[in-house]
């Protein structure tokens, strides 16, 4: 007998009773109130991912992914990965639920595109509707103080999203070659360790936004600081805005742009 995708025990879960809670990430969701980053029709979320609880992560697994993403699941690899990627889409599936744009974790799917960017397909009477009207951006990063997962919907049709989360570290000065361009523009004298990393984060949120087949060198990526914490990013002909903030010692960037701007 085939099992089920995703279901290492060959054991589908059993549906949730609609009066049963929904179980949450093993740690909670972390505040993300920071100045500046709050962006109309975006929703964001950021969690502690950092809990070896597998009872736990297992649990979440088999009440908040449907059985094609339960599947995608179980091939990430290590626990690690296999954390990261199912804290993402729990995530997004918090916000969308919400924002009441579905009714529970088994009603909305995160799929990729072409370009391997995420976006939320949603069910309807039977039916995925997957027309990328719902954006979605995932990001995540082992800090130092733990690992942690960013994530961002658009309740609304009509946003490209990306966000990115960086921690401040002197890595990138090594790297700078690689990313920095001559028209990048930050406010102020920031230290070469934080520009390095916001420049990153911006580029790497920017990259995000069009999708991973954009095919630009990310010198050639254009970030200029418009007033504090806020940004203009031109890749090329297409332009989009970002917001910057810090975090417990991390940039946090949310790029975005409307659809039609990105055709």
């Amino acid at each position: 007998m085939n099992r089920p995708p995703g279901d290492a025990d060959g054991v589908s879960p059993p549906p949730l009773s609609p009066r049963q809670p929904l179980p949450l990430l093993p740690l909670p969701l972390l505040p993300l109130k920071l100045p500046g980053l709050e962006a109309p029709g975006v929703a964001l979320a950021l969690a502690d991912i950092g809990s070896p609880d597998e009872d736990a992560w297992r649990t979440l697994r088999d009440a908040w992914l449907t059985a094609a993403e339960r599947a995608e699941h179980a091939t990430r690899g290590v626990p690690a990965r296999r954390r990261e990627w199912l804290a993402g889409r729990v995530l997004v599936k918090q916000l969308a639920i919400g924002h009441q744009l579905a009714a529970s974790p088994q009603d909305c799917e995160l799929r990729v595109d072409a370009k391997g960017r995420p976006r939320l397909a949603l069910s309807e009477a039977g039916a995925w509707r997957d027309d990328g009207r719902h954006d979605c951006s995932i990001s995540h990063k082992n800090t130092t103080a733990g690992p942690v997962a960013l994530a961002c919907l658009a309740p609304e049709p009509g946003q490209r999203l990306g966000v990115d989360i960086e921690e401040v570290s002197p890595r990138l000065v090594k790297l700078r070659a690689m990313f920095e361009g001559p028209e990048d523009r930050l406010l102020g004298e920031p230290s070469p360790e934080q520009r390095l990393t916001t420049l990153w984060a911006l580029k790497e949120a920017a990259a995000k936004v069009i999708g991973l087949g954009v095919g630009v060198g990310l010198t050639t990526v254009a970030c200029q600081e418009t007033a504090p914490g806020e940004h203009r990013i031109v890749i090329g002909d297409r332009e989009m805005t970002a917001r910057t903030a810090d975090w417990r010692g991390c940039v946090v960037v949310l790029a975005s742009a409307p659809s039609d701007r990105l055709l």
